[in-house]
C-alpha cells in the first residue's frame, strides 16, 4: 500500500487504495438525486411515450386466454368493464411471487386438484404453480445507543419538516438515505461456500415516529440489528382463495419450520451480539434493548426469534425455473406446456439470492427482454 506524506505531515493514501476503501464502505442502493429509482421510474416512464406502448392503470387481470395450449390474450377488468387484449406473439406475466401464480391458476394453469376445488376448469395441470414459496426470515433486535446521536434525531418535527423541504428542493439531506448504513453478510459455518446469513444494521428503530420535546415522549435512541437467513430451506405456498380475481390469494410462508433455518438464525443473532460486544461498536451502545439482556441460552433465543420473525418482503419461487416435475418455467422463462406464455419476475427464482431481491429481479427482466427479442446479450467485462 503506497503512502505519501503531505505538507501537514499526515499520510495520504494513493488513489487506487482510496477507491478500494470507498467501495468497501459504500452500500449500493437504487437512489439517485435523492429519489428511489424504481423500475417504473427508470424503465417504464422513460418509454411511456413510445407509440407501441400502452399503459393501463387501475386494471386487474381476470385470466390469460388459452386457445389450443397457446396464450392468445388477456382478459381484465377496468372501471367496472370487462376488457380483452389480444397477443400477436406472447403474453408476459410479471405480477410477482404472489400475483403471477394467482394469474396462472385463475387461467386454469396449476395444480389440477386445487383448481377443481375452486371451481376452475383445468387447462394445464402444472403442480408447481404456487408451490415453493420462499422468504428471507428476519427478526428485529436492537441495542441502546450510548448517545442521543442516531438517525431518530432527524425525526424531530421541526427538523423533519426542514429535511423534507431540503429533499424536495435540492435532493439532498438525511431523508435521501434509507437509514440502513451497514449490512453484514456472513457464513455461520466456515465450510459453506457462500454467506448464509445477513445482519441489517440501522441507526433507528423501524417503528420510528415524529417527535417533539414537550409534546411527545422522548425518542429511544437505538441501533436496530436484524439477523436474517439468506437461503432458507423452509417452503410455503400461494393458493387461490376463490375463483374471483378480486379476492386476494392465500399465502403461507412456513418460515423457520426447518430446523436448519432456526439454527442459522440463532447463529446470526449471536454474531450480531458479538459485533456489538467489540470495538468500535461497543462504545456506541450501553446494552441490549430488545430482547432483554437476560435472553442468553439457545432455548431463550429461539423463543424470542420465533416471536419476532417477519418476512423481509423478498418472496420468490412460486413459478420456479427448472427441469423437474415441479418446475413451472424453463430456462427461457416459458411456461411449461403452454406456448406463447412467459413469466418474468421473482417467482421464477427457485431459491433466494444471497441478499435483497431488487437487483436480481431487474436482471430477470433484462434477460427476459433479450429472450423475447432473440437478442444475444453483450459479453461481460469482469
Amino acid at each position: 500500500m503506497k503512502r505519501a506524506a503531505n505538507a501537514a505531515g499526515h499520510d495520504e493514501v494513493d488513489d487506487a487504495y482510496a477507491e478500494r476503501q470507498e467501495g468497501i464502505s459504500r452500500i449500493e442502493v437504487t437512489i439517485a438525486n435523492g429519489n428511489r429509482q424504481s423500475t417504473a421510474r427508470t424503465y417504464l416512464m422513460q418509454a411511456h411515450g413510445r407509440p407501441n406502448l400502452t399503459i393501463l392503470t387501475g386494471a386487474r387481470t381476470s385470466r390469460i386466454v388459452i386457445d389450443h395450449a397457446r396464450a392468445v390474450g388477456v382478459e381484465y377488468r377496468r372501471a367496472g368493464a370487462a376488457c380483452r387484449a389480444e397477443a400477436a406473439r406472447e403474453v408476459i406475466v410479471a405480477s410477482g411471487a404472489y400475483g403471477s401464480p394467482q394469474v396462472l391458476m385463475l387461467s386454469g394453469i396449476g395444480p389440477a386438484d386445487h383448481l377443481r376445488e375452486r371451481g376452475l376448469e383445468v387447462v394445464h395441470d402444472l403442480p408447481g404453480v404456487g408451490q415453493n414459496l420462499s422468504e428471507h426470515p428476519v427478526a428485529y433486535t436492537a441495542f441502546k445507543a450510548a448517545k442521543a446521536d442516531t438517525f431518530i434525531k432527524h425525526f424531530r418535527l421541526d427538523r423533519a419538516t426542514l429535511n423534507v423541504l431540503r429533499w424536495y428542493l435540492t435532493g439532498s439531506g438525511p431523508f435521501t438515505s434509507n437509514g440502513a448504513y451497514a449490512n453484514i453478510f456472513l457464513r455461520t459455518d466456515p465450510r459453506l461456500d457462500r454467506p448464509d446469513a445477513q445482519i441489517i444494521c440501522a441507526t433507528l428503530g423501524f417503528d420510528a415516529e415524529l417527535w417533539f420535546p414537550g409534546v411527545t415522549a422522548p425518542p429511544v435512541h437505538r441501533y436496530t440489528v436484524s439477523p436474517a437467513v439468506l437461503h432458507p430451506q423452509s417452503r410455503g405456498w400461494v393458493k387461490l382463495r376463490s375463483a374471483n380475481p378480486e379476492d386476494s390469494p392465500r399465502i403461507l410462508f412456513n418460515m423457520l419450520t426447518e430446523r436448519a433455518d432456526m439454527d442459522t438464525m440463532i447463529a446470526a443473532f449471536k454474531a450480531s451480539r458479538d459485533v456489538f460486544a467489540r470495538e468500535p461498536m461497543k462504545s456506541l451502545v450501553t446494552g441490549s434493548h430488545k430482547p432483554d439482556p437476560s435472553v442468553k441460552s439457545d432455548v431463550e433465543i429461539e423463543a424470542y426469534l420465533r416471536s419476532a420473525v417477519t418476512p423481509m418482503h423478498h418472496p420468490v419461487g412460486t413459478c420456479a425455473m427448472g427441469i423437474g416435475p415441479d418446475a413451472v418455467v424453463d430456462g427461457e422463462l416459458r411456461v411449461r406446456g403452454i406456448a406463447g406464455l412467459r413469466v418474468a419476475d421473482a417467482s421464477v427464482m427457485p431459491d433466494e439470492p444471497s441478499g435483497n431481491t431488487n437487483i436480481p429481479v431487474i436482471m430477470v427482466g433484462e434477460k427476459a427482454a433479450d429472450l423475447i427479442r432473440g437478442r444475444t446479450p453483450a459479453a461481460t467485462t469482469f
